[in-house]
């Protein structure tokens, strides 16, 4: 109890006073290094709200450098962190700043400088490459300086989602020229066809309407689904159109597909030529 209760010496005072005196000169020099240049804005914005056309997707935000009077001096230097959505990333390769007027763009990957010791102000604008729009998310990163001490600066990339596919099935859509009677036919063309989702996984399913003979009252002579085979690409199966084709792949990759179409004519059916359509239908 003694122990416990026993007031502290003049030695652990002036140890006590010593460590207090060198916290506070550090959080002192840390507030002047953070005093000595003036930026503006606080934060870089992306915004990529479709697919982008060009191969880079500029930021609207300008940062600008500014010494303060009488600040100490240094080349101050920035590089990108990796903008983290969750588990999704969009990595620090992908962006890159320009010195307006000065440099051209370069990768932030690795250290950049921003604002120089003998020049009074820089101004400093900011792409990212188009490859971004591949992963959708709210995605947040920082611009570190190599200096501790002068300050990070957010870094944001909003990339809305995009969903699409893309159908090659000419105008006509199925056009099979069955007029040897009845027997297996294939369709004069190949659909091709292209999906992609920054968002998700998506799911597509493949299916077919009834084919109608072209030269007839429609409904008079057709061909019904239980008539219709599809095969995927160069796959050794094809897969009847009354039970339909279900296909899936991973957000952020663009996939190509072909289909080629074979049909069965019966007795009832009459030569000539038949056209008709796949539906193909994308969800997540």
């Amino acid at each position: 109890m003694q122990a416990n209760g026993r007031r502290p010496t003049k030695r652990n005072r002036r140890v006590v006073l010593i460590f207090t005196l060198v916290l506070s000169l550090a959080l002192c020099g840390s507030a002047r290094g953070n005093s000595r240049v003036r930026m503006n804005p606080g934060a870089i914005n992306f915004h990529i709200d479709t697919k982008p056309s060009e191969p880079y997707v500029y930021s609207q935000d300008v940062l600008t450098l500014e010494w303060k009077n009488g600040a100490d001096r240094e080349d101050i230097s920035y590089e990108i962190t990796n903008l983290l959505d969750k588990e999704t990333m969009i990595p620090a390769s992908l962006i890159e700043a320009a010195r307006i007027g000065v440099s051209d763009y370069q990768s932030l990957d690795l250290p950049m400088v921003f604002l120089r010791a003998n020049e009074d102000k820089a101004q400093i604008s900011f792409r990212i490459a188009s490859e971004a729009w591949r992963s959708a998310g709210n995605f947040d990163g920082l611009l570190r300086t190599t200096r501790l001490n002068n300050g990070d600066i957010n870094v944001k990339a909003h990339v809305q989602k995009y969903t699409c596919l893309d159908v090659d099935a000419g105008e006509d859509g199925i056009v099979v020229d069955a007029n040897q009677g009845p027997g297996i036919y294939a369709a004069d063309e190949k659909i091709g066809f292209t999906v992609f989702s920054n968002g998700k996984p998506w799911i597509l399913s493949v299916s077919s309407e009834c084919l109608n003979l072209s030269s007839s009252v429609p409904g008079l002579s057709q061909i019904p689904p239980e008539n219709i085979w599809v095969r995927l690409d160069d796959e050794d199966y094809e897969i009847n159109m009354a039970e339909g084709l279900i296909l899936s792949g991973p957000a952020g990759k663009l996939v190509a597909h072909e289909l080629s179409v074979r049909v069965r004519t019966e007795l009832e059916h009459v030569s000539g030529t038949y056209k008709g359509k796949l539906k193909l239908t994308l969800s997540e």
